[in-house]
């Protein structure tokens, strides 16, 4: 005789967004938004960069040059991979304070499935708009952040 038991997975799928704000707000009031096509859940780090850099403003990146890494997410509280990633996504031409990207998950999907980013604090300084502009996971801090 067999048993058996259903178990709702834990798989990610479909898409998100990034985006970020440009020109540096000393440059103009209000600077534009801009974002990214739908990123897949699980995309390469190249390709990530690719799409970023290919953002642009007349002749400007908007996002500028970039570094970017990707390594599978364990959250503390599991023994093994659960089908997460860390991007850690370093800006190497856009100098300044960065305002903290955005993530827009209209279509991701998952049980329980969140995309955050983490902007490091960088002081009383480290403001956009006049509003202190950074932010903490609120879950499994990896402190590779850097602002």
């Amino acid at each position: 005789m067999f048993m058996v038991t259903i178990q709702n997975g834990s798989l990610i799928d479909g898409n998100f967004k990034l985006g970020t704000t440009w020109p540096h707000e000393y440059e103009v009031n209000i600077p534009s938004y801009y974002e990214s096509i739908g990123l897949p859940w699980n995309i390469q780090a190249s390709k990530l960069k690719d799409e970023l850099e290919f953002i642009f403003e007349g002749v400007e990146q908007v996002f500028g040059k970039l570094a970017i890494t990707r390594l599978p997410y364990l959250p503390s509280t599991h023994n093994r991979w659960s089908g997460g990633y860390t991007w850690t996504i370093t800006f190497l031409s856009r100098g300044g304070n960065i305002p903290m990207m955005e993530v827009n998950m209209y279509e991701l999907e998952g049980t329980n499935a969140k995309l955050s980013i983490l902007d490091e604090a960088s002081g009383s300084f480290d403001l956009y708009q006049g509003s202190l502009n950074f932010n903490y996971f609120s879950f499994d801090n990896p402190g590779t952040s850097r602002d």
